[in-house]
């Protein structure tokens, strides 16, 4: 059971084995997976606070682990693209997957937490006008790719608030109207019901 690893408590596992079950094709996945950074994004594009202050800022909200550069790395959000990968057919392992990292090499090799946030200051990402910037995993010709994104305000990432998830499912029957699936990403509630869900499924 991986639904809780994916998306806390969204139903995105099982979404994908009930189109698959009645024989739709899924053609592309795109999501934003982590509600740590779905958060940190949501106050970078909303207000005009530097990168370091809204990461601390999440950290005290404890949607960061111990460490925020385990959460900021996209290893995480790699591994959750490689689990929906794996489900819908395609043999990827992590190393496949394309993780196109906005840290700095020093960034990623920092090795405790006060290294990594002076690392981070020099960490700089455009703020585009009337575009939102998004952390997304995405799926598609069999290829994962992990990376940051900038949409228009029209598109259903940029709609997200505080640390919520969102998933993006093209398919075959559903292709011009794409399935998406929204909801909270992050915090205690949520990821401790997603967990009781998956154990009440094993228990049927």
């Amino acid at each position: 059971k991986y639904e809780t690893t994916v998306g806390a408590g969204l139903p995105i596992i099982n979404t994908l084995h009930n189109l698959l079950l009645s024989g739709d094709e899924i053609i592309e996945i795109e999501g934003v997976l982590s509600g740590t950074l779905s958060y940190i994004f949501t106050e970078y594009n909303r207000t005009d606070n530097n990168l370091v202050d809204i990461v601390k800022q999440a950290q005290d909200l404890g949607y960061t682990e111990p460490n925020p550069l385990e959460d900021l790395n996209g290893v995480d959000v790699m591994r959750k693209i490689l689990i929906l990968a794996r489900i819908i057919g395609i043999p990827l392992e992590l190393d496949n997957v394309n993780n196109i990292s906005f840290l700095t090499e020093e960034c990623k090799n920092s090795t405790n937490v006060n290294e990594f946030y002076n690392e981070l200051r020099k960490t700089t990402l455009e703020r585009k006008e009337n575009k939102q910037i998004r952390h997304v995993a995405s799926l598609k010709n069999n290829r994962a790719t992990v990376e940051i994104k900038y949409y228009d305000k029209t598109h259903p990432f940029s709609n997200l608030q505080g640390s919520d998830n969102m998933i993006i499912i093209t398919t075959k029957r559903y292709l011009k109207n794409p399935i998406i699936i929204q909801g909270p990403g992050a915090g205690a509630e949520v990821t401790s019901a997603g967990v009781l869900a998956d154990i009440m499924q094993l228990s049927f």
